[in-house]
């Protein structure tokens, strides 16, 4: 094995608290249903396509993309201040998985995102690239296969925490790691992490 790809919610990090106080300051202000820890939690890996269809289901296409527009200045805002919470052992671990692998990022979320994560939590030199659907355009499955290619990965493998993040492994034919402390499921990973800590145990097997 010869690089890691990681996912950021769920897997890295939980920003979650912090993306809740953003979207409900403002839904407060536009009169708009308040939303809960769970509801986040749900929407936590999703595209941000799929989190309109989520939220705004009955609404026209343009007023929902400019609410989902300020949530989203809004929470860059908040995640710059007060950032997320990262996973026990993660802080720890990437700097020793990095003088072994090359390490990377594919994520579902918005242009930005990423670098605010890695930048908050003072992690950017252990990875050496990273892409998201805001960058592209393109979901998960495309993405990691656009990243293997500019990056002329062969041996490599990609740590989520959701079925979606299964299926998008599959597309691109990259075996999935699966960590069981996130926001979602797995059918058959070809691993399974209940601590971050694990990570370099497991890739030794695979």
């Amino acid at each position: 094995m010869k690089a890691v790809i990681f996912d950021v919610d769920g897997t890295l990090w939980d920003s979650s608290e912090s993306v809740l106080k953003a979207w409900n300051g403002v839904f407060a202000k536009r009169g708009l249903p308040l939303r809960t820890l769970a509801d986040i939690h749900a929407c936590m890996g999703l595209t941000r396509e799929k989190i309109e269809e989520k939220f705004f289901s009955g609404m026209p296409r343009e007023a929902r993309d400019e609410i989902v527009t300020e949530c989203l200045k809004t929470q860059e805002g908040i995640l710059e201040r007060e950032g997320g919470r990262l996973y026990p052992g993660v802080k720890e671990t990437l700097p020793l998985l990095a003088a072994r692998y090359e390490l990377y990022i594919v994520s579902n979320c918005e242009s930005g995102y990423i670098e605010n994560m890695l930048s908050f939590c003072g992690l950017e030199a252990h990875f050496k690239g990273f892409l998201c659907a805001g960058d592209t355009g393109r979901p998960k499955g495309e993405n990691l296969k656009i990243l293997r290619e500019r990056y002329g990965l062969t041996d490599c493998v990609y740590v989520g925490d959701t079925h979606t993040d299964e299926l998008a492994c599959r597309f691109a034919e990259i075996p999935f790691v699966w960590v069981s402390y996130g926001f979602g499921k797995a059918e058959a990973p070809a691993a399974e992490l209940g601590d971050f800590r694990q990570i370099s145990g497991a890739l030794e097997k695979l």
